[in-house]
């Protein structure tokens, strides 16, 4: 049995399908990126680290661009297996030519970025609401000191 997925029937060889692995392979890698940084990675490690995975993240998604532009340009000789969910979902183009493993991929890589994104909004909000609080454009909220609205008790 090949290690190769499966692409609507047996296991297919050539360009394509190591186009849509390498495509495949660099999708995982950026859904890590985005599970870390939701998770809270990214606020442990030295604002070094932090950038070094950033411009990491924004090359896979500049090779990603690049592998899918190489995958789309082959002929049409792959079609894909993917859930009918999914395969409603994508333009027809491209839904006829993506790998089972690719799709899976993906679908991922979408559900991680929604994911991020929440999370993104919920931090932006809180830290927006102790800007607030901060700046002392929220009611009363407890005993101040100072000029400086340093917070002195709360009642």
């Amino acid at each position: 049995m090949s290690d190769h997925p499966r692409v609507n029937g047996p296991a297919a060889d050539g360009p394509g399908l190591e186009l849509a692995l390498r495509e495949s392979r660099a999708v995982r890698r950026l859904v890590r990126l985005f599970r870390i940084e939701r998770k809270g990675g990214f606020e442990r490690w030295p604002i070094t680290t932090v950038r070094r995975l950033v411009d990491r993240r924004a090359r896979l998604l500049d090779g990603l661009d690049e592998l899918e532009t190489a995958r789309r340009s082959l002929p049409e000789s792959m079609p894909g297996s993917l859930p009918e969910s999914m395969l409603q979902s994508m333009p027809g183009s491209l839904s006829r030519s993506l790998p089972a493993e690719l799709g899976v991929a993906l679908g991922e890589l979408a559900g991680e970025i929604v994911a991020a994104r929440q999370s993104c909004e919920s931090r932006a909000a809180r830290l927006a609401a102790e800007l607030r609080q901060r700046r002392g454009r929220t009611g009363a909220s407890g005993l101040r000191g100072s000029g400086a609205g340093q917070l002195l008790g709360q009642g």
